[in-house]
């Protein structure tokens, strides 16, 4: 991590750190309290060790700038989860994932809810019905430091019509609240995105039931 901080300070400010660096050799090589005379006067050097201290604080201060600027300068993906479940209010059984999109691209933090659900109509070919409570975890770095990741997640109230769909085709029935319950597994859609384009939009997975709350 400290090295792509370091690639990026070193790209964007190299002049102001070599400036800083230079007056600080200067200073400690020109004026050093184990340099003086004996009977020199503490107060001589206190001044500037003094104005060396306030400019490590400041170095300290904007190395920090520095990494926000680094943090919010990588690209921002976004995975999108969508469960259901036929009796939400009832804790069991948990709710499943039904849709997953994962690495779309995404222009700004403030636009996760909205792009989200844009994203599930598309894959669902309908508009979306969703709990309120909608789920967002904070942001993290990837694995190689090259992208901030978000997640959030959709509870459906309504399977969307594209998923029916799917579900009608691939077993043969409707995905009513009791055919949906009775499987170990049921049918997931996934999309999968590089370069700002969903590269897969068709791959289709069963996903086991998780174990319900006691």
């Amino acid at each position: 991590m400290f090295k792509n901080i370091l690639k990026f300070i070193l790209a964007k400010r190299k002049g102001p750190i070599l400036t800083a660096v230079c007056f600080v050799t200067v200073i400690s090589l020109t004026v050093h309290p184990w340099t003086a005379e004996p009977n020199t006067s503490w107060w001589i050097w206190l001044e500037p060790i003094t104005g060396i201290a306030t400019l490590a604080v400041a170095g300290i201060v904007w190395l920090g700038e520095a990494m926000q600027d680094w943090e919010s300068g990588l690209p921002k993906r976004l995975t999108v989860h969508f469960t259901y479940s036929p009796d939400p209010k009832n804790k069991n059984p948990a709710p499943r994932e039904v849709m997953r999109c994962e690495d779309a691209y995404l222009a700004s933090e403030a636009d996760i809810r909205q792009w989200g659900q844009q994203i599930g109509g598309q894959m669902g070919d309908d508009r979306l019905d969703f709990d309120p409570d909608i789920k967002q975890t904070p942001p993290q770095k990837s694995a190689d430091l090259t992208k901030q990741c978000y997640t959030v997640t959709f509870r459906l109230t309504k399977l969307p019509k594209g998923y029916v769909g799917r579900f009608r085709k691939k077993y043969g029935e409707e995905p009513t609240p009791e055919n949906f319950k009775k499987r170990e597994e049921v049918l997931a859609v996934r999309w999968i995105c590089k370069d700002n384009k969903p590269i897969d939009k068709k791959h289709e997975w069963e996903l086991p039931k998780e174990k319900e709350a006691a």
